[in-house]
């Protein structure tokens, strides 16, 4: 009686750690693609911001009316500090989106 009672203590043991290796295993995948994205982006950012260097920085004095000219707003004469602001925005954004990415796979791959 006391040597199957060991015997099935051992099984559930053996099987709680062997469950526990895999989700180990899927969370440290999950954990690596997210460090790999956070790369990414942060490659992407310091991309941008070095290209930007080259764009003028906002005037002083900026007229109490919209120019007549201005068409379309594509960011094409966004000032510098205006245009790292979004940058820095749009990486802040897929920095949580990666983690969020991140969570709902670390959930799907231990909650089976």
């Amino acid at each position: 009686m006391v040597a199957k009672l060991e015997s099935e203590r051992a099984q559930a043991l053996q099987k709680a750690r062997d469950t526990e290796t895999q989700w180990q295993e899927e969370v440290n995948e999950v954990t690596t693609k997210q460090a790999e994205k956070l790369a990414e982006v942060q490659h992407h950012l310091d991309v941008a911001i070095v290209s930007l260097r080259d764009r003028p920085e906002r005037p002083e004095h900026l007229p109490a009316t919209a120019r007549v000219d201005c068409k379309d707003a594509n960011g094409a004469e966004l000032a510098r500090s205006h245009a790292e602001f979004l940058e820095r925005y749009a990486a802040a954004a897929a920095i949580q989106d990666a983690g969020l990415e991140a969570c709902y796979a670390a959930f799907d791959g231990t909650v089976k």
